[in-house]
């Protein structure tokens, strides 16, 4: 279900804008108004967050300004930083993702950059967790479909599942699947009479990805 990939040719697009791309599509927003856009992020929840925000908003020299709000989340006051970009970046960040939406170019990208963006991803509308598991929560299924094969260029095992009006991509360190039953029990296999197209596919290299049920597999 994971492998390594070949980047040779890929673009090395900028790392620091890859992670700030990925802050963008999961928690900003689009100004109306203006060419303006806004990334938000909980003070009180995630700090850490709050300020690797910000040392991408300074390394990629972007207009920016910072404002702190009081919120009601589940019942409790909270402090919400809200991130207001300006200028070039701005424009740069609606250009990369037009209605903050993820675009299938970012595959070209090197493994470098691909990384960046899916941490910016994650951080934003995702969770990790400790033993190396992680997910990333999403609202559209076209871009949840390209993390999982983001996920998959970066040898990362990922399966996509529907989450009540939501898209779940599961990410896990597994890269294979077996037919195995629980304690090694053999799977129960039948044969059964078949008439039809047979799927074989064949590539120059000897290498095919597909995907059945959400999971992808080599």
């Amino acid at each position: 279900t994971a492998g390594e990939w070949d980047y040779q040719d890929s673009y090395q697009f900028n790392e620091n804008w890859a992670e700030l791309l990925g802050w963008y599509i999961s928690e900003g927003h689009e100004s109306k108004r203006s060419l303006a856009v806004e990334i938000y992020q909980s003070l009180g929840a995630n700090p850490a967050k709050v300020d690797r925000i910000r040392e991408l908003l300074k390394a990629t020299e972007s207009e920016w300004a910072e404002a702190v709000y009081a919120r009601v989340f589940q019942g409790r006051e909270t402090q919400q930083s809200a991130f207001r970009i300006t200028g070039y970046a701005a424009a740069r960040l609606r250009e990369l993702a037009p209605g903050k939406l993820l675009r299938p170019f970012v595959l070209q990208w090197s493994k470098a950059a691909t990384a960046a963006l899916m941490k910016g991803l994650i951080d934003g509308d995702g969770h990790m967790r400790s033993d190396g598991r992680a997910s990333f929560i999403q609202k559209d299924l076209g871009t949840a479909n390209i993390v999982q094969a983001l996920a998959v260029r970066l040898g990362w095992s990922a399966a996509l599942r529907p989450r009540t009006g939501m898209w779940t991509v599961y990410f896990t360190k597994h890269d294979r699947r077996s037919l195995r039953g629980t304690s090694g029990a053999g799977a129960c296999l039948e044969t059964k009479p078949y008439s039809g197209v047979i799927w074989c596919p064949r590539t120059q290299d000897g290498t095919w990805v597909a995907r059945r049920n959400g999971y992808v597999f080599i």
